[in-house]
Order: C-alpha cells, then structure tokens, then sequence
C-alpha cells in the first residue's frame, strides 16, 4: 500500500539526496510515491549547486518542495 511506502521513504530519504534520486529511478509506481520525499534531504556543494537547486525549487509544484534537512558547504 501507498501509506507503507510513504513511511518507508521518510525514514530512507535522509541522506543528501542519493536516496530520493535512486527511488525514482526503481520504477514508475515508486517514483511517483516517492516524489514527496525526493528532496527531504539534500545537500549543496558550491555556488552552482545553490543556483541550480534555487531554479528547480522555483520551477517544482509547492506540494513537492518539503525540504526538512539542508546542507551546505563551499
């Protein structure tokens, strides 16, 4: 069930991002439930990353943009 996976995916999704990134790939039905935890976790390595993360937030619906654990470094 979606629930299950959901609670699955918020304790899997805390490590920078990798995880979220890989669950998308696993097949359409768990990226789909995986989206809102896609970016739960994620950290910034130099100015281009923050550039390039402040663009996809900006471009993401709102409803995906739940953000919880923000790393960065230069």
């Amino acid at each position: 069930p979606t629930e299950l996976w959901r609670h699955i995916f918020a304790f899997a999704c805390t490590d920078g991002g990798q995880t979220g990134c890989a669950l998308s790939l696993v097949s359409r039905y768990i990226h789909e439930c995986s989206k809102p935890f896609k970016l739960r976790s994620v950290a910034l390595h130099g100015v281009p990353q923050i550039y390039a993360f402040s663009a996809l937030l900006s471009d993401a619906p709102v409803s995906l943009n739940h953000v919880q654990h923000l790393f960065i470094s230069d």
